[in-house]
């Protein structure tokens, strides 16, 4: 049993480490969106590539970080039509991704795509 104790510390510690807080809490600052961006925003020509670099580092495959897999936009609209992606990107207490939120302006872009509904 000790072996087994040090073993799963030493993993944890590793997953803990890839996603420290590294880019402080605050979001960075952007410009806001254009006026008629949201009519635009689609997973495939920004919200993947958004989710890609903040999210999919730690929550990928089967043993994502707290059970979730955001590799899929099937996945992705999942968390966004019940409610848990926007929260977590706008939580600046316990901010997703860890290491900070992301700008304002993807998040706004997320948000904009949540709003319509989460279109492909």
């Amino acid at each position: 049993m000790g072996k087994s104790v040090y073993i799963v510390t030493f993993i944890l510690l590793g997953v803990l480490i890839s996603c420290e807080n590294k880019k402080g809490l605050l979001p960075a600052k952007s410009a806001p969106l254009p006026v008629n961006a949201c009519d635009s925003i689609k997973y495939m020509n920004g919200i993947k590539t958004i989710i890609d670099n903040a999210c999919v580092s730690c929550h990928s495959g089967p043993f994502g970080s707290g059970g979730v897999d955001l590799t899929t936009y099937t996945n992705v609209k999942a968390r966004a039509t019940d409610g848990r992606l926007k929260d977590r990107i706008t939580n600046s207490s316990n901010p997703m991704p860890p290491f900070g939120l992301m700008s304002s302006s993807k998040v706004d872009s997320v948000l904009c795509w949540i709003d319509k509904g989460g279109p492909l």
